[in-house]
């Protein structure tokens, strides 16, 4: 019966080869993450109006065009409508982002009742906060950054680097701002130990937006879980 088996396993290498099956494909290679060069910009370089370019973001591990959600997605068609949100207790007006669109994910396996509702949790604020906004607008004070994206919702982060409460419809996180020279960095913390952090910066010419979000704990040797986006200047 053994014999039997190597026979139709070569029989089948065999037919494989000549009828020309295409060898697995070889993954892509990781992006290497942009960073700042040359001239620190101002923080005030970050005003102004930014558009998504969708042929020079990619997937961080893949090296890959990123992925868009559907339009209708990020519009709430199906998913109950554009909830606003912002900093809890900051009264009306303050906006917030919804949507979806992103990489990653966390590792967490649901086994129950509990862990599947915490599992969601994770899933929809993860979801939220890796949105891809077509056009982005950058206010800067002294003390805070907004952000507004291409349906007119904000949000307003404050820079002195304290932790401050923010909804997102139903989905609640934490997040940490900061200038870091010329690099605007936001920590994010979400239900069932998400975190995901995001930094902003210019390149020389101060005509180019980068965004680099990671997924979790950068681990050396692995591949990075998240996106590097770039927006190019409106002007």
């Amino acid at each position: 019966m053994f014999a039997q088996i190597l026979s139709v396993m070569f029989v089948c290498a065999v037919l494989s080869q000549s009828s020309g099956a295409p060898s697995p494909a070889t993954p892509a290679a990781p992006s290497p993450t942009p960073s700042p060069a040359g001239k620190v910009r101002l923080h005030e370089d970050f005003e102004g109006t930014w558009k998504y370019n969708a042929d020079e973001s990619v997937n961080a591990a893949t090296g890959r065009p990123e992925t868009a959600r559907a339009v209708n997605d990020r519009r709430g068609v199906g998913r109950g409508g554009g909830s606003r949100g912002g900093p809890v207790g900051a009264g009306p007006g303050a906006g917030g982002f919804r949507g979806g669109g992103g990489s990653g994910g966390g590792g967490f396996s649901p086994g129950s009742d509990v862990g599947m509702s915490m599992y969601l949790e994770q899933r929809d604020t993860q979801r939220d906060l890796m949105e891809i906004a077509p056009e982005l607008r950058f206010a800067v004070t002294p003390t805070s950054v907004t952000i507004t994206d291409d349906l007119d919702r904000s949000l307003t982060f404050q820079t002195d680097g304290r932790k401050q409460k923010y909804q997102l419809g139903a989905a609640i996180f934490d997040a940490k701002t900061s200038w870091e020279a010329g690099q605007l960095k936001n920590d994010m913390e979400g239900p069932d130990s998400l975190r995901i952090t995001a930094t902003y910066f210019l390149n020389e010419d101060g005509n180019r937006l980068f965004l680099i979000l990671r997924v979790g704990e950068v681990v050396k040797g692995a591949l990075p879980v998240g996106v590097n986006r770039v927006y190019d200047r409106v002007k």
